[in-house]
């Protein structure tokens, strides 16, 4: 009921009232394979489609590169998961897989200290000299 009414708003505000959200039905033999809606690309979103050409319409995090550090850079820090019993431990360093696939235009470094457990910085600008 809830997603109902969630899709009916979703297709009110962006002015198409038959927009429904893709339903992938994992549990069932014909969908556990990943279906090509998620395999190519933009969800219909105008702001990657019609880009006037360039790699993306918006700038990811604060807009500047993960090189960039603290205070430029945006961050996640301190990753935890809630195990069964509603308890939070920290995130096994060995399951964290960084991935950008346009360094020119967005980049992710991580690491892991004491004080910031696993941590990633991540960013990049819309558009760069770098980035077409």
């Amino acid at each position: 009921m809830y997603l109902h009414f969630h899709e009916r708003i979703l297709g009110i505000l962006i002015g198409n009232e038959t927009f429904a959200l893709p339903f992938w039905g994992w549990d069932s033999p014909d969908g556990m394979t990943l279906q090509e809606i998620y395999l190519t690309g933009s969800f219909n979103d105008h702001h990657r489609d019609d880009d006037g050409g360039f790699h993306t319409a918006t700038q990811m995090g604060s807009g500047h590169f993960a090189g960039e550090g603290f205070g430029k850079a945006s961050y996640f820090r301190n990753w935890q998961v809630v195990e069964w019993d509603n308890n939070l431990v920290p995130v096994s360093s060995n399951l964290l897989k960084l991935l950008a696939d346009r360094l020119n235009c967005y980049d992710i470094q991580g690491g892991i200290n004491r004080v910031w457990g696993n941590y990633f910085y991540y960013g990049g600008p819309r558009t760069n000299i770098r980035c077409p």
